[in-house]
């Protein structure tokens, strides 16, 4: 996207997207740049769940652990957006589940 307003339609193309292999490298992309400008507890869950799905696992679970430490008032919200991509690809998405779970609690 290319535009004044491309910064803002990416955001919501990014937080509209469905969370599983569909076009990958395209919602990888989106969601690192969006990630720069807006870099809400939505666009990061949803970063690393991309991430995760592109076999970038520690750098999804660094990513979510950040972000859980940024935004712990969002905790429920960023688990329940991971939860959502799990049944899409459970191999790729429990271990980034489970480290957002750990992370949270601090275990």
């Amino acid at each position: 996207t290319h535009g004044l307003m491309a910064p803002l339609a990416e955001f919501w193309l990014v937080t509209g997207a469905a969370l599983d292999r569909d076009d990958l490298a395209a919602k990888l992309a989106m969601s690192e740049r969006v990630a720069r400008s807006w870099p809400t507890y939505e666009v990061l869950a949803r970063y690393a769940v991309f991430l995760a799905l592109s076999g970038e696992a520690k750098k999804a679970q660094e990513l979510v652990a950040k972000s859980l430490r940024t935004f712990p008032h969002r905790r429920d919200l960023t688990i329940a957006i991971i939860r959502r991509a799990q049944a899409g690809d459970p191999d790729a998405i429990s271990p980034l589940l489970r480290a957002a779970q750990e992370a949270s609690t601090g275990s």
